[in-house]
């Protein structure tokens, strides 16, 4: 509730108040002359002194917030949080002119968009990232300029890139999460999603590599170090954990041996969601002609198709094994071009949807049981090779939503059994037995810890 005695105290838009102390001397009553910010963190509660410009005290306490929410609570100090403060304004200070040298957002966003194959983008990931910084400057210029209503899109291109700092950062997270949502699990999480997209868009567009790109193009941009720096929300989303090794392993044998023979429909459906990561959409409407032969090896061409688009409308191609087209070759008929087939066409999403209930009833508790394969198949590819690789195999925007679910993830001694021996062969015991197998078994063979040939290894991962 906003105080009616606007020299004592003030609400700041992001719901933080902000107030002047009173202090006693010689029996006289007086005000400070800073507003302050009262803070309680980790079980401790601290008046901080701000400024006395109402404005620059607001963001002040809009980055001190900023800063202790980004640790989530768990190891840093409110005296920690204001001596990152205190290190970020010891930074040289802002010339007045320093602005009239930078290009501005307008200038930046024609030549990104004109070069962003040369950036390693698309057209359309160039411009999700100038509506990630759109949204992000339209809301942090409303605050701060006290606006009736968001800017247009004309004076936020108009905006120099300098404008693009960690103060800016900070202010966004103030604005998106403000104190009655960190009451709302559910509410706040969703809050912390939808900022920490906007924040990755915005940070991934100033990589190293692509502001040196960019200042070669002629544009003036400034260090976009602390910028990139700005740590996102943590806990926005809970990190995937594999089930136990055992249970997967059981789980796989029974599709290669009971699906197989229940239904073919549903078992090749497993094959794309488990060994080529597909979604359950793009599995109803994948074709044969999507394998392509390639110089790297053979890869799944996941592409649009007539009354289908992939997620995004992003193209990708992804790195198979032969043995999944050998496999799913043994149901073909001359007449198909889908890989699901022709007769089931009318039925597809019935397909998927007994596969949903045979997984569900085979022991998978995960809400979407297809999606669940496909995690497998990403958490091989993260913790065997990269969280970059698993990006490009799942499609992922960017590497930072792949390590927002995966990075976490440790090695799983499943996952490599059921992808260097995808046909699983031997009996259920026996592949169970390879979870505990010591180095070695005295063939004279280099092995790894399960027994797997170390060649075979080197050559398969030269290909990712």
């Amino acid at each position: 509730m906003r105080s009616t005695d606007t020299s004592l105290k003030f609400m700041t838009r992001s719901g933080l108040m902000l107030q002047k102390l009173v202090r006693f001397k010689d029996g006289e009553r007086y005000l400070s002359k800073k507003w302050h910010l009262r803070v309680q963190h980790n079980g401790v509660r601290r008046w901080i002194p701000l400024a006395e410009n109402p404005k620059t005290a607001e963001g002040m306490a809009n980055d001190i917030v900023g800063i202790l929410d980004s640790s989530d609570g768990h190891s840093m100090t409110i005296a920690e949080a204001l001596k990152v403060l205190e290190q970020r304004d010891q930074r040289p200070p802002i010339r007045p002119n320093q602005f009239r040298k930078t290009s501005t957002l307008g200038q930046l966003r024609d030549v990104v968009e004109l070069n962003a194959g040369n950036l390693g983008v698309t057209q359309e990931t160039a411009k999700e990232y100038f509506r990630s910084i759109g949204t992000i400057v339209r809301d942090v210029l409303r605050s701060r300029e006290n606006l009736p209503k968001k800017p247009s899109m004309d004076k936020v291109m108009a905006q120099p890139v300098g404008l693009l700092n960690a103060s800016l950062l900070f202010d966004f997270k103030g604005l998106r999460l403000p104190p009655h949502l960190r009451e709302h699990t559910s509410k706040g999480r969703k809050a912390k999603l939808t900022a920490n997209r906007h924040m990755r868009n915005a940070q991934a567009l100033f990589m190293p590599d692509r502001v040196a790109f960019l200042r070669d193009k002629e544009l003036h941009i400034p260090d976009m170090e602390p910028f990139r720096s700005v740590p996102m929300f943590q806990h926005a989303t809970e990190r995937y954990n594999l089930p136990p090794a055992a249970f997967m392993l059981t789980l796989v044998k029974q599709i290669m041996t009971d699906l197989a023979n229940e239904d073919s429909a549903m078992y090749c459906a497993t094959l794309l969601a488990l060994h080529a990561g597909l979604r359950r959409e793009e599995i109803v409407h994948a074709k044969w002609d999507w394998f392509i032969d390639e110089p790297t090896g053979l890869v799944v061409h996941v592409r649009p198709e007539d009354e289908f688009a992939p997620k995004f409308g992003l193209e990708r191609k992804v790195k198979v094994s032969r043995w999944l087209h050998a496999e799913l070759l043994r149901f073909k008929s001359k007449k198909e071009a889908c890989i699901l087939p022709d007769y089931a066409r009318d039925h597809n999403v019935d397909i998927v949807t007994r596969l949903v209930a045979w997984l569900k009833a085979h022991g998978v508790t995960a809400i979407k049981p297809i999606h669940e394969l496909r995690k497998w198949f990403g958490s091989f590819f993260a913790t065997e090779y990269s969280i970059t690789t698993a990006q490009r195999q799942l499609g992922h925007s960017t590497p930072m939503v792949t390590n927002a679910h995966y990075a976490g993830i440790n090695f799983h001694p499943a996952l490599r059994i059921i992808w260097f021996e995808p046909a699983l062969s031997a009996a259920l015991p026996e592949l169970l037995a390879l979870l505990d197998r010591p180095n070695g078994v005295g063939d004279g063979i280099e092995r790894d810890a399960l027994g797997f040939p170390v060649k075979r290894h080197a050559q398969q991962a030269a290909n990712f």
